[in-house]
């Protein structure tokens, strides 16, 4: 046998240190934001559950989606929960292990009931991997997720949110009223206020776990350097964490490759 394929043995045989890790490991920060979700949507939000105003409000964004005829700011953000999901999924699978819950049900939940959904995943998860030495990344994770192409489009959707809600127009003609509407908005409803404070979380939720993921490109990146990059998407709430998953450095070459 000779010395590189001694080597080669030998890695394939190394124990992963993150496989003796166990499937489930309570994150704090995370499972504390989700408590304090739940919590605080079912009791002190805003307004009331199942309100007129909610349920109209509601009805009004399935029967036209495209113009539901509600505050076109609220409506921007709240258009978010369309691309959000997705880069919160191309943040956390990488560093996602293979082992513990599965990431695919609570992330496609996301789509629809946001952090209520994807919390208790990043609460409960196994301890995220800290490199991908001899790991196997997932093939939608490979092809779809780690995608230029599909990053730059998800960027280029998001960046599109605010004209398809017609908030440039309402701003143009009384920036104002569409700001007090906004305001008044979340805080008399409760679905608004609630679906307000969700995306926000969702979105600091990206960021959270973004000095990881850039760790996990670049292992020999200082802790210094992945919260610089972090707080960086920082600047540029949702957009931020789009423009980062669009540029970011490539996975490492794995063995499944």
């Amino acid at each position: 046998m000779d010395l590189a394929t001694s080597k080669s043995l030998a890695a394939t045989l190394k124990p992963n240190q993150d496989d003796e890790s166990p499937s489930v490991a309570i994150n704090p920060l995370f499972a504390t934001v989700w408590l304090g979700l739940v919590a605080w949507s079912f009791t002190v939000a805003p307004g009331s559950i199942g309100s007129p105003q909610d349920n109209a409000m509601i009805q009004a964004i399935i029967a036209n989606p495209v113009s539901p005829g509600i505050n076109e700011l609220y409506y921007t953000f709240f258009n978010c929960f369309a691309t959000i999901p997705v880069i919160l999924a191309s943040i956390a699978l990488p560093q996602g292990q293979r082992k513990g819950l599965p990431a695919a049900p609570f992330l496609i939940l996301s789509a629809f009931l946001g952090y209520f959904a994807a919390g208790p995943y990043l609460a409960l998860r196994a301890k995220p991997r800290t490199s991908l030495d001899g790991e196997i990344v997932g093939g939608f994770t490979r092809n779809v997720l780690e995608n230029k192409a599909f990053s730059w489009f998800i960027l280029a959707f998001t960046l599109y949110l605010p004209v398809t809600a017609q908030v440039f127009p309402a701003f143009q003609q009384d920036p104002s009223a569409l700001w007090n509407g906004f305001v008044e908005l979340v805080s008399t409803s409760r679905f608004a206020a609630v679906s307000m404070v969700d995306i926000t979380i969702l979105y600091l939720s990206a960021v959270a776990l973004t000095p990881q993921d850039y760790q996990l490109r670049r292992p020999n990146a200082s802790d210094q350097e992945a919260m610089n990059v972090a707080l960086a998407t920082a600047v540029l709430p949702i957009l931020g964490s789009a423009l980062y998953c669009a540029l970011r450095p490539a996975l490492p070459e794995t063995d499944n490759e």
